[in-house]
């Protein structure tokens, strides 16, 4: 008797474990990878809305991004994206908005490894959102839900919405705004519009710059790829700063951009690709350069 009660006991653990693992299966096959949340085209638009605050101080923002260049390093393993960023900023300490144009690159590495590590609590999609594109929501809460941080990746919309409050403690994401430490604030970015191609969703909340006195600088860089030797064409005739990188981040030079017309020998890079950062008042600006 009790070896059938022994038996029976073992099965039904059994049958707990493989429900267990199947479940575990199931979701891990399920997550998004880096790839698929941040599958952009060059083209692709993104309107960001956000606020934050605690018991003294808030702000709200917005972002209008657009992706204008693509590009993996040589292992094909990072993934890069140049994009072009209008802000608008208002604040409780500051009596007038504040609006800011510039490029960045941003880089995603780990393609085909689990988002957010794998540490994601629910895999969905809805009709009324992101035109039924996958969610992948991860929560984190401590201290009886105290402490409370939700992100949502979005298949092709990267991370398409985040909040959190009481987050001063633990998370540094609320802070950022503040400069300082407050375990009674709040922070939230929301996606409310994107177009990828032919496909809309949202409403559009654009930014409208009204101050155009630093966003004059344009460069050229040519011929590109480029072997010997490459021009550097801008339209200011002030000094501005230069900045080489490798695909992986690291200086490769520096240097003041005084004329126009600048011609740089770069015989001694080793081919690959390489990014130039140009620096110019408020502006920054990166330009890709592919070394034959």
């Amino acid at each position: 008797m009790k070896a059938t009660i022994l038996t029976l006991n073992l099965l039904k653990i059994g049958i707990i474990l493989i429900f267990v693992l199947t479940t575990n299966l199931l979701m891990s096959q399920n997550i998004s990878t880096v790839r698929e949340i941040y599958d952009f085209e060059v083209g692709d638009i993104f309107h960001i809305w956000g606020d934050a605050g605690d018991n003294y101080d808030w702000l709200t923002h917005k972002y209008n991004i657009e992706i204008i260049d693509k590009y993996y390093s040589p292992n094909s393993d990072t993934l890069y994206y140049i994009r072009n960023i209008a802000f608008k900023e208002k604040t409780s300490w500051e009596t007038q908005d504040t609006y800011k144009y510039y490029i960045d690159t941003i880089f995603y590495s780990n393609l085909d490894s689990l988002i957010n590590s794998g540490q994601i609590n629910n895999v969905y999609s809805d009709s009324s959102l992101y035109n039924n594109r996958l969610i992948n929501h991860s929560v984190i809460s401590e201290n009886g839900n105290y402490y409370h941080h939700e992100k949502f990746f979005v298949n092709g919309c990267g991370l398409a919405r985040k909040f959190g409050w009481n987050a001063g403690k633990d998370y540094k994401d609320a802070l950022i705004y503040f400069g300082k430490s407050s375990n009674e604030s709040h922070y939230r970015d929301t996606l409310s519009y994107f177009k990828k191609g032919s496909e809309e969703w949202g409403s559009p909340n654009p930014v409208f710059i009204k101050n155009h006195n630093d966003i004059d600088c344009k460069i050229m860089l040519y011929p590109n790829p480029a072997k010997t030797s490459v021009i550097i064409k801008s339209n200011i005739n002030k000094t501005g700063l230069v900045t080489i990188c490798s695909i992986s981040g690291d200086i490769i030079n520096t240097f003041n951009l005084t004329q126009q017309l600048t011609t740089l020998d770069i015989s001694n890079l080793k081919p690959d690709i390489y990014i130039f950062e140009f620096k110019y008042k408020n502006q920054v600006i990166y330009k890709k350069l592919v070394k034959k």
